[in-house]
């Protein structure tokens, strides 16, 4: 796992948004919120083929995220990211997501019905 701040060594919260650079304005439903981020290689920047980045925030205890269809909810960092030892499902693989309620939050794939979380 690589530092993302070549100073401190932790991904940026809230700095160069307009930047573009996935590392800071995106983020993967794989690992848990506030969770520790990895790319393949050294690349501070992140511009690495293979990543996985944890939505982080200030927040104690999980983040802010925007909803699909507006709405804001708080997203504990202890929400079920089912097993994160398997591998990365194919892109076209459909089927319910390996991560838990984390994953099926991020894709339609699954076709997934998610109750309160």
């Amino acid at each position: 796992m690589e530092g993302w701040n070549e100073y401190t060594g932790q991904r940026p919260i809230g700095t160069s948004i307009w930047d573009g650079q996935v590392e800071r304005v995106g983020f993967t439903t794989i690992l848990p919120p506030n969770g520790p981020s990895c790319a393949e290689g050294a690349d501070v920047n992140a511009d690495s083929t293979h990543i996985a980045l944890a939505p982080s925030s200030a927040h104690t205890g999980g983040v802010h995220c925007l909803m699909a269809d507006g709405a804001v909810r708080f997203v504990s960092e202890n929400i079920d990211t089912g097993n994160l030892a398997l591998p990365t499902p194919a892109q076209a693989s459909g089927g319910a997501s390996p991560y838990g309620v984390w994953g099926a939050l991020g894709t339609k794939s699954g076709g997934e019905v998610i109750g309160e979380f």
